[in-house]
């Protein structure tokens, strides 16, 4: 094979693996700049909701509003819940990967994803607030961890 040959395959394999990156960057939001969230260093629960939709889809989402708004969770789990309106805003959901909502997407003090849940569990309860619960828990222990080692 001369060495013409050779490059032009070289040239091509570096297009084709160059175009990949390209399509796989725009679908899935890498060049998207970190949305500005109101964390005030704290870690936070994005709960994505839908503003406008077929009756099916808004049922849903207000049977997930309502899971939300009736839920008690215990004082040492506070944590702040943001409401984010998925047709309101796109590039946010795009930036955490949400395809659908309602969805919920636990987000540690600087906006890093640490759990997501997107699929719903039922019509009558669409979230599962119980394993929300247990990654809030999780989170706010090895936070606590964090800042033990740091005092020492």
């Amino acid at each position: 094979m001369n060495s013409r040959l050779r490059i032009l395959i070289f040239l091509v394999f570096v297009l084709a693996v160059a175009s990949v990156l390209e399509f796989k960057a725009v679908q899935q939001g890498w060049l998207l700049p970190r949305p500005q969230l109101a964390l005030n260093g704290q870690p936070a629960l994005l709960f994505f909701t839908l503003s406008d939709g077929c009756e099916c889809q808004m049922t849903i989402i207000r049977r997930a509003a309502t899971q939300v708004a009736f839920w008690e969770l215990p004082d040492h789990l506070a944590i702040n819940i943001i409401r984010i309106d998925f047709d309101l805003q796109p590039k946010v959901a795009l930036y955490y990967d949400v395809a659908r909502a309602p969805a919920l997407v636990l987000v540690d003090a600087q906006g890093k994803p640490i759990w997501k849940q997107d699929v719903g569990v039922s019509d009558a309860k669409p979230l599962d607030l119980d394993e929300a619960e247990a990654q809030i828990s999780a989170l706010l222990s090895s936070q606590e961890g964090s800042h033990a080692d740091r005092e020492i």
